[in-house]
This record gives C-alpha cells, sequence and structure tokens, in this order.
C-alpha cells in the first residue's frame, strides 16, 4: 500500500502585490509627442510622395487612352489658374461653351479624383478664361506625339489615304511591316517615305487585318496574368463554335496553354470565324500588353494568316 501514499499538495506560492507604474514624466511626454509628430510628418510626406506619383501615371495613361481613342480626357495634374475671387458657392455648372453632357463628365472625374465642389468651380471659372481649345493640324498632332513619346493618332494616315498604302508583293505577301514605336508595334508602310497606319482603321480590315483587344479577361485573371503578352509576343487563336452566348467565339491563348486568357471582340469574331472555319491558318500578336505576372489586364492584339503576320514581323 505504500506505493499509493497520497502526496502533499505544495502550498500556494505568494505573489507579490502588483509595482505601481509611475506616471510618464514631463520629458518622456515631450519626446513621446516629438516622435508622433516626425511620424505623422513622415506619413504626410510619403503620402504626397505617392499622390504625385500615381497622378502622374495616372496622366501618362490618360494620355495614350486620348491617344488610342482620339477623346480629350479631364487632365488631373493641370492646376487650375490662381484666382484672388475663388468661386465659394453656387451650383456645378460648366463653363458657358462646354456642352453639359461633357462637363457632366468632366465633373464626374473629378469627384474621383478626390476635388472638393470649391476646386471645381474654380476649374469651371478657369475653362471659361481660357476659352476651347482649337483642334490641333496634323502637324501640330505629330509634335505633339513626339513630345509625349507614345504614338497618336495624328500620325496615322487619313483615312481617306490608306489604300494607296495597302499593297501585296508578286508573291501574295503584305508591303506592310511590324516595327517598334516604343511602347507598343505599329503597322508601318515603306511606300510614298513610309507612313503608319492606324490598325482599328477599316482599310486594314479590307485588306485582311483586324486588330481586337482581349476581352473577358477578368473572367480568366489566372490565365492572363501568366501569358507574356508584351509587343511582338505571338497568340494562338482557337475557335469555340460550341459556346453557348456566341456560336462565332474565337479564344486567345498564349502559346501551348489550355486556358484562355481572353476572347476576340464579338464584333470582330464573326468575320475571322468564318475564315478559320474555311480552313484558313490564322495568328496573332501582340501590339500591346503587360508581361507575364503583371497586373495590367488590357491587351491589343492583331490578327492576320500566319503567312501575312509571318512576314509583316520579318521586315
Amino acid at each position: 500500500m505504500g506505493l499509493f501514499r497520497r502526496r502533499k499538495r505544495p502550498a500556494d506560492p505568494v505573489l507579490a502585490p502588483p509595482r505601481a507604474v509611475p506616471p510618464p514624466s514631463e520629458r518622456d511626454r515631450t519626446e513621446s509627442d516629438r516622435l508622433s509628430a516626425e511620424f505623422v510628418a513622415e506619413v504626410e510626406r510619403e503620402t504626397l510622395r505617392l499622390m504625385a506619383e500615381m497622378e502622374r501615371d495616372a496622366a501618362r495613361l490618360l494620355a495614350e487612352l486620348d491617344a488610342e481613342h482620339g477623346t480629350t480626357t479631364p487632365e488631373p495634374d493641370a492646376e487650375p489658374e490662381t484666382n484672388p475671387e475663388r468661386p465659394t458657392g453656387g451650383p456645378l455648372t460648366g463653363p458657358s461653351w462646354m456642352h453639359a453632357d461633357e462637363w457632366a463628365d468632366r465633373r464626374t472625374a473629378y469627384r474621383r479624383q478626390g476635388r472638393t465642389d470649391a476646386d471645381i468651380r474654380e476649374v469651371a471659372a478657369h475653362l471659361e478664361r481660357r476659352g476651347p481649345r482649337k483642334p490641333r493640324t496634323r502637324a501640330e498632332g505629330i509634335a505633339r506625339s513626339e513630345e509625349l513619346g507614345i504614338v497618336t493618332r495624328a500620325v496615322y494616315v487619313p483615312a481617306e489615304d490608306e489604300a494607296r498604302y495597302l499593297t501585296r508583293e508578286a508573291d501574295g505577301l503584305p508591303t506592310l511591316r511590324l516595327v517598334d514605336s516604343g511602347d507598343r508595334l505599329s503597322i508601318w508602310s515603306p511606300l510614298a517615305g513610309g507612313a503608319l497606319l492606324n490598325p482599328k482603321g477599316t482599310g486594314l480590315r479590307r485588306f485582311g487585318l483586324l486588330a481586337t483587344y482581349a476581352r473577358g479577361s477578368a473572367y480568366y485573371a489566372a490565365a492572363f496574368r501568366a501569358a507574356d503578352l508584351r509587343k511582338g509576343r505571338p497568340v494562338e487563336l482557337r475557335r469555340e463554335p460550341d459556346n453557348p452566348h456566341d456560336k462565332n467565339a474565337v479564344t486567345l491563348h498564349a502559346p501551348g496553354a489550355r486556358a484562355p486568357f481572353g476572347y476576340v471582340q464579338r464584333g470582330r469574331a464573326p468575320a475571322l470565324a468564318r475564315r478559320m472555319d474555311s480552313g484558313e491558318s490564322m495568328a496573332g500578336v501582340s501590339l500591346r500588353g503587360p508581361g507575364p505576372r503583371r497586373d495590367d489586364d488590357m491587351a491589343f492584339l492583331l490578327i492576320g494568316s500566319t503567312a501575312d503576320l509571318a512576314a509583316m514581323l520579318d521586315g
């Protein structure tokens, strides 16, 4: 029975009473306030730096969109002229020379930028004093493109002159070439001293080439992010005739990839589907887009016969 002898329970330890924490001294409070102020100032400086960087990026992207679509977007970096009599009240009406719908679009854009009603009224007053911009001449548009370092619509051959540049060699291959224009590939003709053609032009579609954005990439985000869509990268096309939403659907794939990263634009798909269904070998190449593991969701592609694109890239 000695093995089961009850052991004595050890006595509970005696806990010392908690020590009182002395209140912070005046010196400690001053030092704490100084460090807090420095931290807040550093956060404000970093915030201003990041905001300025974001505004520069936004201005560049808006300029590219303007160049792509030929529109005029409110400039986020443009500060209105200093007016000693800053308007402080009244409705947010735009300048007298601007259409109400355009001003409504601008006002929405300004609010997204975080501008206050007083800021928007000051912009309206500045635009009223400045008056409407005069349309740029083609020469002025080309000079602006060179200044921005990007391709804008102004540098393209006018639509009425496109036909003279759309020719083929004796072997049936196009005289057009794809050339590096900085942020994208451009369609260039060596005829008449050389000229750039608008990839969205109707002349190119009649010539057998079509440009398209990659649509539906949000539904295939992983495949889109994995694809290398930088300028000049090849793109595979595959028909999807059983698509319940569009029998003319054509999917876009990175070379050898099973999952698509998007679709050909719906308006472009029927003509392309007919050519593919007839057995014609078709291919695509990226004119402008992101590299792999980039979060950009825009890719602009040129599609044509495999032979045509190979000739255009061989220049």
